[in-house]
């Protein structure tokens, strides 16, 4: 097996100097172009089909009505779309509170998962579930 030593055997400290140099400049460009194709591949924004604003009032039952979020909360947030909303079931009085927060950049919304947000707001989590829902116009 042919190693580094066996080629620059006879090479002057220069030759070497030369060669690592030319190593660490492709290295650096090879650095570069990889983390400028992948930056703008985070910054490619993934769009909703149907803004949270169209998720039914009244469904099954529950009466919903939207609880307004702060404005500067929404801006340390930095979501795309957010969903706050208060539900009473109509026959039982039962009450709950959804909260969605959607964003199209998911590098944004580091350390804002429920077990870590939520939590740090005096939430308390239980658990969370992927769910999908399909709007009436069928998206």
């Amino acid at each position: 097996m042919l190693v580094l030593r066996d080629i620059f055997s006879g090479a002057s400290v220069s030759k070497l100097m030369i060669f690592a140099a030319g190593v660490m400049l492709v290295a650096g460009v090879g650095y570069r172009v990889a983390s400028s194709r992948l930056s703008a591949a985070m910054e490619n924004r993934v769009e909703l089909p149907v803004p949270l604003s169209e998720f039914p009032i009244e469904f099954g039952g529950w009466a919903g009505e939207d609880v307004p979020i702060p404005r500067n909360i929404q801006q340390a947030a930095g979501n795309d779309d957010f969903l706050s909303r208060m539900f009473e079931h109509k026959a039982t009085g039962q009450r709950v509170n959804l909260y969605v927060a959607y964003s199209g950049r998911p590098r944004t919304m580091l350390g804002h998962r429920p077990r870590v947000c939520y939590v740090s707001n005096g939430w308390v989590w239980e658990s969370s579930v992927e769910s999908r829902f399909v709007s009436s116009g069928g998206k």
